[in-house]
Formats: structure tokens, sequence, C-alpha cells
């Protein structure tokens, strides 16, 4: 499969890959080692994937490669030890929340900065896991010292990661740009942060809860707008508002 492909089915499918891979491997680093195992082999194989199928080809081959794995070092599936203590206690396992962000914006690694495509698929890993500003100012650092200064794609990447992070942690599972509007997909809506956004600088006439099951609200970005800032922004702001 040609290289670009790849690249672009990584991009969009790479974490989905990790999700699956973990689920069944049980272990981050297990799970990070069979998404790079799997899109070498696209990129080493002659492989065909149609059209709209990309996403059930992607975690058909990834339950494939984990049961393979399992079968080879006879692991059995087994209860994290911090699940195991909090079921003997008859506590409920906390629920962890992944963001999805869709944003109009450049965030990629392009090859002409990371020549190896190799390297360039265990930086989007990399960056994909990052959690903090810290590791980020980190991998930044290692960036430049070895392909030099980050150019925008790169660094808005490494936004958009931070941007799901933080998300995350406030139960945003879904960032999404539309029609000049982005949309915050909450998995739980709580009315007093959202009244307290609403109330600020720069959020009132803005900002829009809309109806439906799932409970969303909107921003409505002006004229010229960087998405990812404006983002970035609501998060940040619906944190303080969270802690009151």
């Amino acid at each position: 499969m040609e290289q670009k492909t790849v690249l672009e089915l990584f991009d969009r499918y790479g974490d989905t890959v990790y999700r699956v891979a973990l689920g069944y491997l049980r272990s981050p680093q297990e799970a990070e080692d069979a998404v790079q195992t799997i899109f070498l082999r696209l990129l080493e194989r002659d492989t065909q994937v149609y059209p709209g199928k990309e996403r059930a080809f992607l975690t058909k081959t990834t339950i494939n490669h984990c049961k393979n794995v399992l079968s080879a070092t006879k692991r059995r599936d087994t209860v994290p030890l911090e699940e195991a203590v909090l079921l003997e206690q008859g506590q409920p396992l906390p629920t962890r929340t992944e963001c999805a962000a869709n944003l109009s914006v450049a965030a990629s690694i392009p090859d002409k900065y990371v020549p190896s495509p190799e390297q360039r698929m265990d930086l989007y890993r990399r960056i994909a896991a990052v959690q903090s500003e810290e590791e980020a100012d980190e991998l930044v650092d290692e960036l430049i010292d070895r392909y030099g200064e980050p150019p925008r794609p790169v660094n808005n990447l490494l936004s958009v990661a931070l941007l799901r992070a933080d998300a995350a942690r406030l139960r945003i599972s879904d960032i999404a740009q539309k029609d000049g509007k982005l949309l915050f997909t909450l998995e739980e809506f709580r009315l007093e942060p959202f009244s307290i956004l609403c109330a600020q600088d720069g959020y009132q006439k803005r900002l829009l809860l809309m109806p439906g099951d799932t409970p969303r609200f909107s921003l409505r970005l002006a004229k010229n707008e960087d998405p990812l800032r404006a983002a970035r922004k609501v998060v940040e702001d619906y944190a303080k508002a969270m802690e009151g």
C-alpha cells in the first residue's frame, strides 16, 4: 500500500486501532506495539481496502493480530489490580472518557520534516498519547534536537492532542467543526458550570445548548477565528467553571 494512503489511514483510525488493541491486550505498551505493527504491515504489503470499509477492515485486522499475540504468548485476559480491588470492595469501576476532535486545521507530520515513515508513525503515536503541557514541551525539545524547529502542522497536532486530553478530563467526548460553529458533545451535562461559561465575556450570545437526547452545546465562531485556539479556550474556561 502506498505510504501516503497508510499515513492517511493512521491519522484517521490510529486511535481506533489503539483502543481495540488495548481492549484485547490490556497493556498500553503492547497496544502501541500492535498499532505500529499493523500499519507497518500495510506499508509492506499490497493490501486493498475498499472505500468506506476502512474502519471495519482495520478493526478486524487488529482483532486478528491481538488474538495471535495472545495465542503466541499463552496469555489469559486478567483484570487489572486497581479494578480487581474496586470489584472486591463492591465499588463501580471508573469510566474513562476519550475525546475525538475533528477541526479544520492542518495537523500532521510532513514527510519533509520527518522523512522516515516508521519514525513518523512512532511520533504520531507518541503525540496522540500526550496528556499535559509538560509532556508536550519535552516532546518538542526532542523534535528540535532530532529534526529542527517543528513546522506549524506539527505544533497543531500537539495542540489537538492537548485539547483531546483536557476535554476528556471534563467528560467531553467529541469536538467537531461544522457550519461556522464548534460542537461539543458531553457525556454528562451540568447546568451550573455551563451557565457560568455562558455569562463570561466573549461567550454571550455565542454559546447555545442544543436539543436532543445527547447533551451538546455549540460555539459560534467569529470570522477568521482559529477553531483550534477557540476550542482550547472553551475547554480551559469550562474547566474553571467546573471548579466553581
